[in-house]
């Protein structure tokens, strides 16, 4: 006679999965990532804002969607939302600021076989909600056809920046819509009618091109969480405007002068002239009171170099000052650097030091004890005065704000000289 033991049939596994993880969340999805337990498969049922209860039961076969609601309703908004061998599930279709609870059960066998171990794994987990915090501390800083806009960070994973010209920002970033963006004014996607993404990301600055001189933009700074679907915060949100500068109808090389054969010669160069008309020679005696001397034709409008030249014929012995003044076709007009060329009564006195920071030492000869010395700004009006009354004297600087001064020397004859001073 002979016997035989069956395998008694397939059995439940008898350790459930774990180690559960969230990862990727962001404002519409997430993924969930667990440790197999002991069965062959596991089913993964989903349900918002509640615990899961529903339980397996024994040979049935439950399909899978992984788009939350998609599948079949097991009872009180739960659905599975895996079933496999894996140790991952994408999930998509969720709501922002949600939180999502989850029971991952083990099985061995398939279809009519299928037995689960109703001890689950259970866990919950988020989508991502709008921050809290908002950037601040706007800084601004235009230039011609620029302006560079910077900012203190929120507590956002991120932040967009819509730049508006002429009135404030009035449109909000849409939830879960991540926006490409475009520095470039006008480039970059269109929130609402003439509103314009130029920043999207981590950071805390963007320059912004393209811009209308003498125009001001506005911007508004959104604080987000979430990266492919975000969630902003449209509450509230940093604003900042600034006007662009004009552009500069010049670009200025040089400018020098020298003395030649009793004669100066001033020269300039330029490597860009935007709708210039003429430059005005100007000279000065005490690099306060200036007139015009020549008139130089301009090139108009040009991206190249350009150089000038003018002498002087009527050079002296006592220092001189020049400047360019360059006058658009529109009779604006901006200045150039002032150039001195030193004559023979610059030695009277002479500056121990220039820049200065506090205060200013100046050395004269005996000869012109008792004579006078003032500073002036740069319009001539006296800010102190001081008598010589020895071969070194030394006059306070502290009350003067940074900038150029000019230091005015007037001999017992009634001669005048003239240096620029440096206050830091």
């Amino acid at each position: 006679m002979y016997s035989f033991t069956t395998s008694g049939g397939i059995v439940a596994p008898t350790l459930p999965a774990q180690s559960p993880l969230f990862d990727a969340v962001d404002g519409n999805k997430f993924s969930f990532k667990w440790t197999n337990g002991n069965g062959a498969g596991r089913i993964v049922v989903a349900r918002k804002n509640s615990a899961v209860d529903f339980v397996p039961a024994d040979a049935v076969t439950y399909p899978a969607n992984a788009s939350f609601g998609n599948g079949p309703d097991l009872g009180g908004g739960q659905f599975v939302v895996y079933n496999g061998t894996g140790t991952l599930l994408a999930l998509t279709n969720l709501e922002a600021a949600t939180t999502y609870h989850f029971a991952v059960y083990e099985y061995n066998g398939s279809g009519s076989t299928s037995k689960y171990l109703t001890t689950a794994l259970s866990a919950s987990g988020s989508t991502v909600t709008a921050p809290a915090i908002i950037s601040s501390n706007p800084i601004t800083a235009p230039a011609a056809s620029s302006i560079v806009l910077s900012w203190t960070n929120g507590n956002g994973s991120g932040r967009i920046v819509i730049a508006k010209e002429g009135s404030a920002v009035t449109a909000s970033p849409v939830n879960l819509n991540a926006y490409s963006a475009n520095a470039i004014f006008g480039n970059g996607p269109q929130v609402a009618v003439g509103e314009y993404v130029v920043y999207a990301g981590a950071g805390s600055s963007v320059t912004v091109t393209g811009l209308t001189a003498n125009k001001t933009y506005h911007f508004s700074v959104f604080e987000y969480n979430g990266y492919d679907a975000p969630v902003y915060n449209t509450g509230n949100a940093l604003t900042a405007s600034a006007t662009v500068l004009s552009a500069l109808p010049v670009t200025w090389l040089y400018v020098n002068a020298a003395e030649t054969n009793g004669k100066t010669v001033v020269n300039w160069a330029t490597a860009q002239e935007i709708n210039t008309e003429y430059y005005l020679v100007e000279k000065s005696s005490n690099g306060i009171d200036y007139s015009e001397i020549a008139r130089v034709k301009a090139a108009g409008n040009s991206n190249q170099e350009n150089h000038y030249s003018y002498t002087d014929k009527m050079n002296s012995s006592a220092s001189a000052y020049y400047r360019i003044r360059q006058v658009d076709a529109d009779n604006k007009y901006t200045y150039s650097s002032v150039v001195r060329i030193s004559g023979a009564l610059t030695q009277k006195i002479k500056l121990l030091q220039n820049p200065v920071q506090g205060q200013v030492r100046i050395q004269c000869a005996g000869e012109h004890m008792g004579a006078t010395l003032r500073i002036v700004d740069v319009s001539g009006r006296e800010l102190c005065r001081a008598k010589i009354l020895s071969p070194l004297t030394t006059i306070s600087t502290g009350h003067l704000k940074a900038g150029v001064y000019y230091i005015v020397f007037c001999d017992k004859s009634g001669a005048i000289e003239t240096i620029p001073l440096i206050n830091l």
